[in-house]
């Protein structure tokens, strides 16, 4: 079987995601907007990487969804009130005692959340525990 020229960079996986990731990312939408810098490579790539082993697995029969931000604890409080501010009905929820970034954790925490609504908080510190 041969395979079509464009199907074979049709496909993306974390680690060559990175690099297309930051390239989009700089492009201003609109004038005078502040670009929140993106986190470094490794940490980049370790959030894409567990996002997409986790998009594939299952809970009982169905696929999990899940919306995640990656912030510092004050710095979610902020992007929270905004988001609150303009109307956005999202919710936060604080676990008592903070959770491995993994996989297996999201499809833990997944089924419990509505993606349009909640968002799974990975905090800096506990990605640079992880690398």
């Amino acid at each position: 079987m041969r395979v079509k020229s464009s199907m074979r960079n049709a496909f993306k996986y974390p680690n060559t995601l990175c690099a297309q990731v930051r390239s989009a990312w700089r492009v201003k939408r609109f004038s005078g907007e502040n670009i929140t810098p993106l986190p470094p490579a490794h940490i980049l790539t370790t959030l894409l990487e567990v996002a997409y082993h986790a998009s594939l697995m299952r809970e009982e029969t169905r696929t999990i969804q899940f919306g995640l931000v990656y912030c510092r604890p004050k710095e979610f409080a902020k992007a929270y009130a905004r988001f609150q501010a303009h109307g956005n009905p999202l919710f936060a929820i604080e676990l008592i005692e903070p959770r491995h970034f993994s996989a297996d954790e999201l499809l833990r925490l997944a089924p419990a959340t509505d993606p349009t609504r909640v968002l799974i908080a990975v905090q800096a510190a506990i990605l640079r525990r992880r690398s």
